[in-house]
């Protein structure tokens, strides 16, 4: 006898929800956007009950109610069905977590390489991502944040709720995949404040091939999302295609079921679970559980079993157990290449015969040689994610990895931007002026300048970089102008540069100008929020100005709170 236990993958269909949907495909035989006959009327009421038995079970409006063929299109027209609204406001940057189901990682993974800004966040060894560390990812130019309710693989809740509420506040979109809680935790998905919800039919024991997409009104208005298929108007063009009445009818009565068993279920499975750990403890096996089980969701259980390999586990007794694991690619792909040169023996070391402190630990000589083989790269990818997590944690110093390792100064772009000005020079047949003096800068003595030092950008931004003579800039050295007396003048040359790459009058454009200030594109401005809201056509001198001060400010400070100087001009270098 065998045993399934794989509930979060696919749950069995309740016979409840099967025979309504052999009564439908046996009777009702009608497309349910076919309007002119009864067949037709007949499939549309079937469909409006279950969207009516869907948002009953979530408290919302049966017109936020839209079906798709599952999870993972209802996450995909929820992302992707953003895409037009994001570049008409110009919010291009999604926040979502590393624990994501591929439906949204790729899914986002798509948009960064059409432009979008991608923020991931990785959970803590809870298993829960942080409410405050979401926060903080949030920008100016946020579009949407995305988190899913409950993970497929651990079960372990993740704080929605209180992001929700702190993103409403701000105007920030937000979707939730709900696909692993929808029909469990149902008190707790009524009380969230969300703009966007997904979920499967085939979790909560309904069929396969049908799911929901949630789009919650405010102020009578849907998210903006677009269709991301071509077709007809079903679902009201957002998602075309003729609607599968009994799938459909099949999700709303699962729907039905779960508002009204819920409670039986959760106790259900808790029961189950308390009783396998009994055993377990019972047994004398030892093992640990993979996330805190104070966030845990009863219908889930994710432990390791102490010198077992999960896989090895799963394969084992898959004739009598169905259950999953956790699989991560690049371990497996590691393991493979290990058991290739080891033939049975995985292990990493060997505990050897002996009592207490008298045991030893023997290396697998494998390992110990993949290891001496591959140590470069294993020391290169160290020192990578240690700098990734000082960075991670010291948001507002920049270019942390280029302080411990320094870029080769052969490499920098400095001679782009000074043939730019230059040419500014010789198309308005005016001097240079320098912000700091007033004075001309003569051609051959024109260097250029970190506004805030480089030492602490590590980089060398357009956006930075002013003209300045060669002597004075020694004397600034690594000091910070004041912001009060100089930020004016440096940004209002700077949209004085702005203004001759793209002027109002098109027959003022300078062919040499746009030549040498793309050069510059490519190698000194690399920052997204420049490149998409600074450097674009149609900017005035205030929202230039205003945009410019708002991404400046904060890493001037920052460098104020690391201790930088305040540069004081000498009255002889005036």
């Amino acid at each position: 006898m065998s045993v399934y236990l794989d509930y979060n993958a696919s749950a069995p269909i309740d016979e409840r929800v099967l025979d309504l949907m052999v009564e439908v495909y046996k009777n009702s035989m009608g497309n349910a956007d076919s309007r002119t006959h009864n067949f037709g009327e007949n499939a549309r009421s079937i469909v409006e009950n279950a969207r009516k038995q869907v948002a009953s079970l979530l408290q919302v409006k049966p017109d936020e109610i839209f079906f798709t063929s599952g999870a993972t299109e209802s996450n995909n027209i929820a992302i992707q069905g953003l895409k037009e609204y994001a570049e008409k406001s110009n919010r291009k940057h999604i926040i979502t977590t590393a624990i994501e189901h591929k439906a949204v990682l790729e899914t986002v993974k798509h948009l960064e390489s059409e432009g979008f800004e991608v923020d991931i966040v990785f959970p803590d060894l809870t298993g829960r991502v942080s409410e405050e560390k979401i926060l903080e990812k949030v920008k100016d130019n946020t579009l949407l944040v995305s988190v899913m309710h409950v993970n497929n693989e651990t079960g372990i809740i993740q704080p929605v709720k209180e992001i929700g509420e702190k993103l409403q506040e701000r105007g920030i979109l937000f979707h939730i995949d709900a696909t692993q809680s929808c029909g469990k935790l149902v008190e707790e998905i009524r009380s969230i404040k969300y703009d966007m919800l997904s979920f499967s039919a085939h979790k909560l024991m309904g069929p396969q091939g049908v799911g929901v997409l949630v789009l919650r009104k405010k102020s009578y208005k849907l998210p903006p999302v677009k269709a991301i298929l071509y077709g007809g108007q079903q679902e009201r063009g957002i998602r075309p295609g003729t609607i599968p009445v009994a799938l459909v009818a099949g999700c709303g009565k699962a729907c039905e079921i779960a508002e009204f068993e819920y409670r039986r279920n959760i106790k259900h499975s808790q029961d189950l679970k308390n009783e396998l750990l009994m055993v377990l403890d019972e047994s004398g096996i030892q093992y640990h559980f993979n996330g805190e089980q104070n966030y845990c969701v009863p219908s889930t259980l994710n432990i390791c079993i102490d010198g077992v390999s999960s896989e090895a586990l799963m394969i084992s007794t898959k004739q009598f157990c169905g259950l999953s694991y956790i699989k991560n690619d690049k371990h497996s792909r590691l393991i493979a290449y290990m058991a290739k040169l080891s033939g049975n023996e995985n292990l990493f070391y060997t505990i050897l015969d002996g009592v207490g402190l008298q045991k030893k630990i023997r290396m697998n000589p494998y390992w110990r040689k993949f290891l001496l083989q591959n140590f470069s790269v294993i020391q290169s990818w160290v020192q990578y994610n240690k700098a990734q997590f000082l960075q991670d944690r010291n948001p507002g110093v920049p270019g942390i990895i280029y302080k411990i390792y320094p870029e080769n100064e052969e490499i920098r772009k400095l001679d782009q931007a000074r043939d730019l000005w230059k040419a500014v020079a010789d198309f308005t047949g005016h001097p240079i002026k320098e912000i700091y003096t007033g004075h001309d800068i003569p051609i051959e003595t024109m260097s250029i300048d970190h506004f805030v030092p480089r030492s602490y950008v590590s980089n060398d931004e357009l956006w930075n970089l002013i003209p300045m003579r060669r002597s004075l800039n020694s004397s600034k050295n690594n000091r910070l102008p004041s912001w009060d007396e100089f930020f004016g003048p440096f940004a209002r040359y700077q949209f004085y540069l702005y203004g001759l790459i793209f002027p109002e009058d098109s027959s003022r454009k300078s062919q040499i100008l746009i030549s040498k200030f793309e050069r510059c594109r490519k190698n000194n401005i690399n920052a997204i929020w420049a490149s998409e809201n600074l450097y674009i056509p149609g900017n005035s001198d205030a929202q230039f100005v205003n945009i410019l001060s708002h991404n400046l400010k904060p890493i001037y400070e920052s460098a104020q709170l690391q201790g930088y100087d305040t540069w004081k001009i000498n009255i002889n270098q005036i």
